[in-house]
């Protein structure tokens, strides 16, 4: 497995979490999904007539007037406090766009339409599909087509303020390769990844720098990465996993994902080069198992979904203090490269 050791990579201070159970206020099973500047954070949960959006912020949950009534998603919420999602309408599922008061339908084409990623200038990233396959999608109040690898299925997932966007994209021979499109021109990320014996097949996040965390595939497992230019960085994998995910980064490059193992999903930290299974930075008594996180701000506060008392409930976790980290040692998981249901 194509891992760099952490040795001399110690922590002085691991940050600890106070939990809030956004799940408790819905009343049943929901997940979060993304996190701003300002701790709104957004996802759906599970009703008897089908998924619900929700806002949540300020210790208060609100419904978003999506457009469908029984399968409402919201994936991306910006500072602002501007959501994008996807709703099951009489014409199948569709791309939305929520300002706080008003929800509109992003008319993209095709069958089904799904919204992504949303940065500070209310651009948005998603995908639709169409008879000839799934597009990726960029939309400025006009709707481009961000291109593909080859294939004819692609995915993007998020951008940043520069309009750098990741995604997945299917090559000529049908393998999907991570991608990230700069100044409008795709560029295929696999390749810098070819010493480390992983296959990038998916770049799910990128922030203000254009550090990109996402996922590959090694030895036919699932391998969490972060990309910094040519400059790549395997993200271990928790005691007793098989396969490992990120899903988001924030401007200081933490990242944080889930790990499978034998009991399931293990929500995961990766700061400084120092892998942290979630639950062992909450209170032991919690009663949760925190099994995805989903989202990250620059204060550090995680959102995602666990267990507890038999239901799957949203959680925000907030850290306790300002965490004071020592690295005693530059050794960390970095490689100097020569050159989604996840794909």
């Amino acid at each position: 497995m194509p891992c760099c050791p952490l040795a001399g990579g110690a922590i002085a201070q691991t940050p600890k979490f106070n939990q809030t159970d956004i799940g408790a206020l819905l009343g049943t099973n929901s997940v979060a999904q993304a996190i701003n500047a300002r701790a709104d954070v957004v996802g759906y949960w599970v009703r008897d007539i089908g998924p619900a959006a929700f806002l949540y912020r300020s210790n208060q949950v609100y419904e978003i007037a999506a457009l469908g009534t029984n399968a409402n998603y919201a994936m991306a919420i910006n500072v602002s406090g501007y959501v994008v999602g996807h709703s099951m309408t009489d014409d199948g599922l569709r791309a939305f766009f929520f300002n706080g008061t008003n929800t509109w339908p992003l008319d993209w084409g095709g069958t089904n339409s799904y919204g992504t990623g949303i940065n500070a200038s209310n651009q948005i990233v998603g995908f639709t599909e169409t008879s000839n396959g799934v597009t990726a999608v960029f939309f400025d109040g006009q709707t481009w087509d961000i291109g593909n690898l080859g294939g004819t299925t692609t995915y993007a997932y998020g951008l940043n303020a520069s309009n750098q966007i990741v995604g997945s994209s299917a090559t000529t021979n049908g393998d999907f390769h991570a991608f990230v499109v700069v100044g409008g021109v795709m560029q295929d990320l696999n390749a810098v990844a070819q010493s480390a014996g992983l296959t990038l097949t998916a770049a799910r996040a990128i922030n203000a720098s254009g550090i990109i965390a996402g996922w590959g595939i090694t030895n036919g497992a699932l391998q969490a990465f972060q990309l910094n230019g040519t400059n790549l960085a395997v993200i271990p994998l928790l005691q007793g996993a098989t396969n490992g995910y990120a899903s988001a980064i924030n401007n200081s490059s933490s990242v944080v994902g889930a790990c499978g193992t034998t009991n399931g999903l293990r929500a995961f930290l990766w700061r400084n080069g120092v892998l942290s299974d979630l639950n062992d930075r909450i209170a032991t008594n919690s009663g949760w198992v925190l099994r995805e996180a989903n989202g990250i701000n620059d204060s550090g506060q995680i959102v995602g979904w666990g267990n507890i008392n038999g239901e799957v409930h949203a959680f925000l976790l907030t850290p306790n203090q300002a965490p004071t980290v020592s690295i005693t040692s530059s050794s960390e998981c970095i490689m100097p490269c020569a050159g989604g249901g996840r794909s």
